[in-house]
C-alpha cells in the first residue's frame, strides 16, 4: 500500500468514525496554535519558534480543512489567535503574514461549504474580518469560569460585542452549564444570567453539563423544540453610556440591549446586571433615549419578564430599580400598535419576539396579524397587552395582559388580533 493510499484511507476511516460518533450530526472542530515538534513539518513549510510553530504557506490549511470536510465539519473554530501571533516571530516578522494566513483558511472554508469562528483574537483580527467572506462567528469574551469573575466575563462579552454588532459577526459567549449543583460538581448558580447572555448573543449557543443533567426549560429558553434558536436580530451590546463607567470595578449597572425588527416596528431587550466586583447592591436608572439615534419615539408596553407584568412608558420615560450583587433585570420594549394592542411575544423565551418563533408582525386596519412558527404537535403561547378586550384572544387579565395558546399543526401558523 502506498503512502498517500494509507492516508487516504485513515481520513476515510476517520470520516466513517465521526459519522458514527456523531449520529450524522454536523460538527464544530476546534484547533489552538501549531506545536514546533509537530511531523506536519517534515512535509508542509513552516515558522518555529520554540515550543511554538506555524504554517508559512496555504498548503496545510488547505490539508486540514480538507480532513476536517470528510468528518462532516461545517465550522471549522481557530483558536489562540493571539497566541499564535504573538508566540511565533515569524509569522509578524513581515507585514501581510498574518493576513495571508487568515485569507488562506477563508479560501479553503469557502472551497469547501464550511464556516470559520476566531477565538482569541485581538482587534486586528476583528478588523480584518472585513476580508473574509466565511468568517460568520468570534468568541468575544474569556473562557467560561477560566481565571475570571462571573460579573467581568459578562461585562467583557457585552462591550467586545458592540465591536462585532459593527462588523457583522455574531458572537459566541462559550459553553455554560445550566444544571445547579449534583453529586459531583458544584453547577452555576448564575445559570439564567448565561443562558440569557448566550440566547441574546445572535450566536451558538452551548451547554456544558453533566450528562443527564442538563436542565431542560432553561434550555428551551433560547430555542424551539426542534432546536432552532429563538434569536434577536442583532447581539446583545453595552450600550454607550457603559463605556464611561467600569461597571466591574465600580458600582455601575451593566446594560446591554438588542432588539428584533418587524414590519410593525421594533422590539428591544434590554438587560441589567450587577457584576461590581465590590458584591454591594447599585440603584439604577434606564431611560428610553439611553437606547441610542434609533430609541422609541412613541409609547411601548415594557413587559417585565421576570416578573411578567406590563406598563406604558412614554417616549421620555424609563425605569428604574435596585440589584443586589449579579442579579439581574431584563425589560421587552414592545411597540404600541394601532387600536393600542401590543404583542409580547412568546414569554418562555428570552428574545420573545424572535422570527424563528414569530414573524411579519403587520398592524393593518386595526388588527395584528403575524404569523407564529414552530414544530407541528406542540404548543406555542403568545402574551400580549391591549387597553381594551380584544377578538381573538382566549384569555385576558384585567391588567391588560392577554394570552393565546395556539395547538400548531403546521410549521407556520397565521393569527390574527383584535380588528
Amino acid at each position: 500500500m502506498t503512502s498517500s493510499f494509507r492516508r487516504m484511507a485513515a481520513v476515510l476511516m476517520s470520516a466513517a468514525a465521526m459519522t458514527m460518533f456523531s449520529g450524522g450530526l454536523p460538527l464544530i472542530a476546534h484547533s489552538r496554535h501549531f506545536s514546533s515538534h509537530a511531523s506536519y513539518w517534515r512535509d508542509y513549510a513552516g515558522w518555529r519558534d520554540g515550543e511554538y510553530a506555524h504554517p508559512s504557506d496555504a498548503r496545510l490549511p488547505e490539508r486540514l480543512l480538507e480532513s476536517a470536510a470528510g468528518w462532516g465539519v461545517i465550522t471549522y473554530e481557530q483558536d489562540w489567535m493571539v497566541e499564535s501571533f504573538l508566540g511565533v516571530r515569524g509569522l509578524r516578522a513581515a507585514p501581510g503574514r498574518a493576513r495571508a494566513w487568515q485569507e488562506a483558511l477563508d479560501r479553503a472554508a469557502g472551497a469547501r461549504g464550511m464556516t470559520l469562528q476566531w477565538c482569541m483574537s485581538t482587534p486586528a483580527d476583528f478588523m480584518q474580518s472585513v476580508s473574509l467572506a466565511n468568517l460568520t462567528s468570534i468568541r468575544t469574551s474569556g473562557d467560561y469560569r477560566y481565571l475570571f469573575d462571573s460579573g467581568l466575563n459578562w461585562m467583557w462579552f457585552l462591550h467586545v460585542n458592540a465591536l462585532a454588532r459593527a462588523l457583522g459577526l455574531t458572537p459566541y459567549k462559550d459553553v455554560f452549564i445550566s444544571h445547579g449543583q449534583t453529586a459531583s460538581t458544584a453547577g452555576e448558580p448564575y445559570a439564567e444570567v448565561e443562558s440569557l447572555l448566550a440566547s441574546l448573543s445572535s450566536g451558538p449557543v452551548g451547554i456544558g453539563d453533566e450528562v443527564g443533567c442538563t436542565d431542560r426549560d432553561l434550555v428551551l429558553r433560547a430555542c424551539r423544540e426542534d432546536g432552532v434558536l429563538i434569536k434577536p436580530d442583532v447581539p446583545i451590546a453595552a450600550l454607550d453610556r457603559c463605556f464611561a463607567r467600569n461597571a466591574f470595578l465600580e458600582p455601575a449597572p451593566l446594560i446591554g440591549e438588542t432588539y428584533s425588527q418587524h414590519p410593525a416596528g421594533r422590539w428591544w431587550y434590554v438587560a441589567v446586571f450587577n457584576a461590581c466586583r465590590t458584591k454591594e447592591s447599585i440603584d439604577y436608572r434606564v431611560a428610553l433615549a439611553d437606547l441610542g439615534p434609533a430609541a422609541p419615539v412613541a409609547p411601548v408596553i415594557a413587559f417585565d419578564w421576570r416578573r411578567r407584568t406590563c406598563r406604558r412608558l412614554e417616549p421620555g420615560d424609563g425605569w428604574s430599580g435596585s440589584l443586589a450583587w449579579q442579579d439581574w433585570d431584563f425589560q421587552v420594549l414592545c411597540p404600541l400598535l394601532s387600536n393600542e394592542v401590543a404583542v409580547i411575544g412568546d414569554v418562555s423565551k428570552y428574545a420573545t419576539a424572535g422570527d424563528r418563533r414569530i414573524a411579519g408582525v403587520h398592524a393593518i386596519d386595526g388588527a395584528v396579524r403575524f404569523d407564529v412558527f414552530g414544530v407541528p404537535g406542540t404548543v406555542a403561547e403568545i402574551w400580549g397587552w391591549s387597553a381594551h378586550p380584544l377578538p381573538g384572544v382566549s384569555e385576558r387579565a384585567s391588567s391588560g395582559t392577554w394570552r393565546l395558546r395556539l395547538a400548531l399543526d403546521a410549521p407556520v401558523t397565521p393569527v390574527c388580533v383584535g380588528g
